[in-house]
């Protein structure tokens, strides 16, 4: 009975602005995700994977990892040290070095051990570094 007392108190232009203000409640939402959209431009989704190996501050080689197939081999030298990356797929490493620690090679495959899969990107000890960066 008491139900229907509070029925008999709601009128048909209280229903109507309760489905405006829900339905105003979108609103910002919609505004914010069109902006968003707006601001990521066409490739939205899509991010870019770029791998930059320096040397003391400078770029040595740059490799793009978005949609590289098959496997790349770079070697480099710097006095007697020397680095040999490898890229397969998306995923570089460094699999070879003459530095006395290993810490770059070691690094790797201590990840590995762990986690059971590939490291995507691996840094070298001292002034050699192979980096990703990303772009929208």
């Amino acid at each position: 009975m008491k139900h229907n007392k509070y029925l008999k108190m709601i009128r048909p232009g209280d229903i109507i602005i309760i489905v405006l203000l829900l339905a105003a409640s979108f609103i910002p939402y919609l505004v914010f995700a069109r902006q968003q959209a707006k601001a990521q431009g066409p490739s939205a989704g899509t991010r870019v994977l770029t791998a930059y190996v320096t040397h003391d501050g400078k770029q040595v080689y740059k490799i793009r990892l978005t949609g590289h197939r098959g496997t790349s081999r770079y070697h480099y030298q710097a006095g007697s040290e020397y680095n040999d990356i490898v890229t397969t797929g998306d995923q570089i490493q460094i699999i070879d070095a003459n530095c006395p620690d290993q810490v770059c090679v070691k690094k790797r495959q201590d990840l590995e051990a762990r986690s059971n899969h590939r490291v995507p990107a691996a840094q070298a000890a001292g002034r050699n570094q192979v980096q990703h960066r990303q772009r929208h």
